[in-house]
């Protein structure tokens, strides 16, 4: 499904490491009164450093927000430009919300942007991103995040993988207690109702996140 298509395409870009000092630009100026050329110094803006990538809400035990950056769009063409793809890369948010016509069961749907900002998803410009509903009948959806922890003992390395059911955000945590900007590994149970809501199907999947392509989030 999709999901796991965004979960197999997650990385890290490049807009969320420190970003250098820009260089200051010199350009030429002419004096009113001398008529010569004074060097004229213009500080550029420096690039934000992009924040808040891997973000996982649960509200009553049931998945709430999903978030991430993923390589893995859904293709989709402009017909009248050309068969031309889109951007490869785009952040995709999921939301799981109650479903008013039927009790006791929820919605997943799906938004996607090349903006990479959360915050976009977030403001009021964010009525401009569309919402795609992808399942419904969903009974639940828990997601567990899962952290290497690596201790060393003797001479030897022990590592183990601490479980978490939300990926807060960083400022809500102490610096002792900072975690990688995002999980080495994400587990994922979704049950649904059959369309009677009588029956249950269980679905299991993980997979491991990655900083790059190609290269294992460790």
């Amino acid at each position: 499904n999709q999901l796991e298509r965004d979960l197999a395409g997650v990385f890290i870009p490049v807009q969320a490491f420190k970003q250098p000092e820009p260089k200051k630009e010199v350009q030429e100026k002419k004096t009113d009164e001398k008529q010569e050329l004074v060097p004229e110094t213009k500080q550029q803006e420096k690039p934000k450093q992009l924040e808040r990538l891997f973000i996982g809400n649960e509200k009553d035990k049931n998945m709430s927000v999903l978030s991430f950056i993923t390589v893995n769009p859904v293709n989709v063409y402009e017909k009248d430009k050309g068969i031309i793809p889109k951007p490869r890369v785009v952040r995709v948010v999921y939301r799981l919300t109650e479903d008013k016509q039927q009790k006791n069961s929820f919605i997943l749907t799906r938004q996607e942007s090349t903006d990479l900002s959360f915050e976009s998803f977030e403001s009021k410009t964010a009525q401009k991103i569309k919402s795609f509903e992808i399942a419904r009948s969903i009974k639940t959806i828990r997601i567990e995040y899962l952290q290497r922890d690596e201790k060393q003992k003797d001479d030897a390395k022990k590592i183990e993988y601490k479980t978490f059911t939300q990926w807060p955000k960083p400022e809500e945590r102490s610096e002792k207690e900072q975690k990688p900007q995002m999980p080495d590994f994400v587990k994922v149970e979704i049950i649904l109702f059959d369309e009677r809501m009588q029956r249950e199907k269980v679905y299991n999947f993980m997979y491991q996140l990655f900083d790059e392509i190609g290269r294992a989030h460790v």
